[in-house]
């Protein structure tokens, strides 16, 4: 299916507004946060994690019909309220689930005060999930950048391989995956890791990044993929696993359970879309 738009970010944001059936402003920002959540899904599941987040999620980025904070809301908030209801890797249940989970990078007695900001942080016996979400994001590539505070001296917890992957990404150029920020969610869950004294391998970082029904047919999503699949060898010895899925594949692994199967309708009715 070709589209009028040589932009497919374009492309998409108006295939999300003919879905979503929502009203909007030109840009696609809609007048309330509640405005932006599927049905079975209610601000008292995610309004107050979301206010002690960074940048004003909620009021701002979170209105947009792109947004990929209220993906991952209206994903996840569901569980809130039926913990024991989540599947995950042939797993069921969590303990706990929290929106913007914040991770402080450096030592808390140093003068730079960067923070992770992860989208979801998941808690289930002894592991822990740390989400990044995308939706659009990497239909447009950037290059990786780094604060001058970023150096061996000052993240000194960080493995190896990390480092590595920090130094090659200002090297390569463009990426549409967002390298940088990946990097940046591991430092801060690294110290948290040590600082916890979290056995390892019971850190999971996972990517979970949409794309559209037609995704095979596009070389941006090939590429994407590509770029995971990198980042993921790279870093394959790291005590912090780096795994990576995409939200069709989350709902296909929550559509085998009979109480589930209205939430994951509600989420295609919402946002399967080809491009």
């Amino acid at each position: 299916m070709k589209t009028k738009y040589l932009n497919p970010q374009s492309a998409l944001k108006e295939k999300f507004l003919e879905q979503a059936n929502r009203d909007c402003d030109e840009k696609g920002y809609v007048p309330n946060p509640q405005d932006n959540l599927i049905s079975g899904v209610s601000m008292r599941d995610f309004e107050a994690d979301l206010l002690e987040g960074d940048g004003n999620e909620l009021r701002m980025k979170f209105c947009a019909i792109h947004s990929s904070a209220a993906l991952a809301v209206n994903t996840f908030a569901f569980f809130k309220s039926f913990p024991t209801a989540f599947w995950l890797w042939g797993l069921q249940g969590l303990e706990e689930l929290k929106f913007e989970r914040k991770f402080s990078i450096f030592d808390e007695q140093s003068e730079h005060k960067s923070k992770a900001n992860l989208d979801v942080f998941i808690k289930r016996n002894s592991d822990f999930i740390a989400v990044e979400s995308k939706l659009l994001e990497y239909f447009s590539a950037k290059e990786a950048k780094f604060k001058p505070a970023y150096t061996e001296k000052n993240l000194s917890l960080a493995e190896p391989c990390w480092i590595d992957v920090m130094k090659k990404s200002r090297e390569l150029g463009r990426q549409n995956l967002d390298v940088a920020q990946l990097v940046k969610h591991y430092f801060g869950l690294r110290r948290f890791q040590v600082t916890q004294q979290i056995q390892p391998k019971n850190i999971t970082l996972l990517y979970l990044y949409w794309e559209p029904i037609n995704a095979d047919d596009h070389p941006i999503c090939k590429r994407h993929r590509k770029e995971i699949d990198a980042l993921r060898e790279a870093v394959k010895s790291s005590e912090i696993i780096f795994k990576s899925m995409s939200y069709r594949e989350l709902w296909g692994e929550w559509n085998h359970s009979d109480f589930l199967q209205t939430h994951v309708e509600n989420l295609k009715k919402r946002y399967a879309v080809e491009l």
